[in-house]
């Protein structure tokens, strides 16, 4: 199954699953080198944060990703108990074979971010830019690296403006596309009820922000955190226990504390952006 601007759709041609699985991997690999050499660095930052620099305006993904996904994490946990709390079940998926959950869950965060996020709001960042400059040669960038697209083409983009960067009707395809995303979990079926659509609403937005400020790498990594990473952990317990179990057991305490962090430097980083107006130019 392949999928482009929100619409599914199956094809006749068939493909070794083995193969498939490793090139997915590969295009994983692909994303967390992007990741670690972009925004100056993942080693530069993490220097530059262990003096106490201020960050730059757009940080390395690899050294936010850890906090945000850690607590969007939380913040979904925190909400699916609030909702099974009164009585809004949020479901979950039909019991699969491992290594065929293991596929799916590889395979979906590429597949579903390309439907999505990259292939639709790819598509606005690039009309706009149309629309503004004519043909241009970014619009195909706009795919990938749509904040980038938009400073080749002189339009706002967040390293010069900050949240201003993002148009409006990046805001729009970004709320549409997130709600699509969390209803179609639901109608779809595969287990899925009435409390996902809200967390996957929200997933979907934090996904939409990674990708217009950083680009398709970073949405596919945050997704893959939620599906591949934990479902590696879970399998390996079950399959082989021992060292693994306790493996798993740790990665969850980090990921907690980590999403703690992340969540109280968001809310130190709003109450700062209230009590001064707009970030200045060398924060995001």
């Amino acid at each position: 199954m392949l999928g482009l601007f929100l619409f599914p759709f199956r094809t006749p041609a068939s493909i070794n699953l083995l193969f498939l699985y490793l090139l997915l991997i590969i295009i994983y690999a692909a994303c967390f080198w992007v990741a670690f050499i972009t925004h100056g660095g993942f080693f530069h930052s993490l220097r530059a944060l262990a003096r106490g620099d201020r960050p730059p305006r757009i940080p390395n993904w690899l050294v936010v990703m850890p906090l945000a996904s850690s607590a969007l994490l939380l913040v979904v946990i925190l909400l699916t108990l609030a909702q099974e709390r009164f009585g809004v079940p949020t479901g979950s998926l039909p019991p699969f074979p491992d290594y065929f959950l293991l596929f799916w869950l590889t395979y979906s965060p590429i597949l579903e971010e390309w439907i999505f996020r990259i292939s639709p709001l790819g598509l606005v960042v690039g009309l706009r830019i149309v629309i503004v400059k004519g043909p241009h040669s970014s619009f195909l960038l706009s795919f990938v690296l749509p904040d980038r697209a938009k400073a080749q083409a002189g339009l706002p983009h967040l390293y010069d403006k900050g949240w201003r960067g993002i148009h409006w009707s990046e805001w729009l395809g970004l709320a549409m596309t997130s709600l699509i995303f969390g209803l179609a979990h639901v109608l779809a079926g595969g287990g899925w009820q009435a409390g996902k659509v809200l967390t996957a609403t929200l997933s979907a937005l934090v996904l939409g922000i990674a990708f217009l400020v950083y680009g398709g790498y970073a949405s596919v990594l945050l997704h893959w955190f939620f599906n591949f990473y934990f479902e590696i952990f879970a399998l390996g317990s079950s399959l082989i226990g021992g060292i693994l179990d306790a493996a798993a057991v740790l990665v969850s305490l980090i990921t907690i504390a980590l999403g703690v962090v992340g969540l109280v430097l968001a809310a130190r980083y709003l109450l700062l952006r209230r009590r001064w107006g707009a970030p200045s130019t060398n924060s995001l």
